[in-house]
């Protein structure tokens, strides 16, 4: 009974969250068959990568400033906020010397997992893979900065992306602007077929009435 009412009260204050942040949550296919990288790197626009497999279990980060063959110099950092990051699950991915990743399981106290990031830029593919247990739900939540981001951080409200690929159909997602690590940065979502923001919200209400009232009963 302990174990219920503390999954509930969990899941109602991760939806909660997800849904006050707004994070813009992309719809799209997520998914690719890319293996290590979304091909080469001269033949694509710098920027992020991001992909799944097809049951949203296993994933993949990669960021390149190679520019269709032009070397872009910049810096890239951000943080991903989920929950169920499975243990020892995230590796890089041909890391320089400059480059790092690391993750915080139930960072702060709570339930929420973080993976931190931070490189360079260079003529490949830099990154990491991590993966999440899909007995649960999932929705997992970018922070991404990078200096070739030419953002405008007065706009305000949810705009299309910039520098962001993700599946194999190369989706660039709506995202709201942030900042990270001193840099604009670009925040999104992307699950398995999740409800909208506001149904997130009203979803959290409902499991904390429900986690409440079974406390009330014990």
């Amino acid at each position: 009974m302990k174990k219920t009412i503390a999954t509930t009260l969990a899941l109602a204050a991760f939806c909660m969250s997800t849904a006050i942040q707004a994070y813009p949550i992309f719809s799209g296919d997520a998914t690719a068959n890319f293996d290590s990288r979304p091909g080469p790197a001269d033949s694509n626009p710098a920027g992020y990568y991001i992909w799944t497999n097809e049951n949203y279990e296993d994933w993949s980060v990669r960021w390149t400033g190679n520019d269709y063959g032009t070397r872009l110099r910049g810096d890239w950092s951000g943080r991903i906020s989920l929950t169920h990051l499975v243990d020892g699950s995230v590796v890089d991915f041909r890391f320089e010397r400059v480059d790092g990743v690391y993750a915080i399981q139930d960072g702060w106290g709570g339930p929420t997992d973080y993976i931190h990031f931070y490189g360079a830029a260079g003529n490949g593919y830099d990154g990491f893979d991590f993966s999440v247990d899909t007995s649960f739900l999932n929705v997992v939540n970018f922070n991404l900065s990078s200096t070739l981001f030419d953002l405008d951080l007065e706009e305000t409200g949810v705009t299309e992306g910039t520098g962001i690929y993700i599946g194999a159909n190369l989706e660039t997602p709506m995202v709201a602007f942030g900042e990270y690590d001193g840099h604009a940065s670009q925040k999104f979502s992307v699950s398995n077929n999740v409800p909208e923001p506001s149904t997130l919200a009203l979803l959290g209400l409902g499991l904390v009435g429900i986690g409440a009232r079974r406390l009330a009963r014990k």
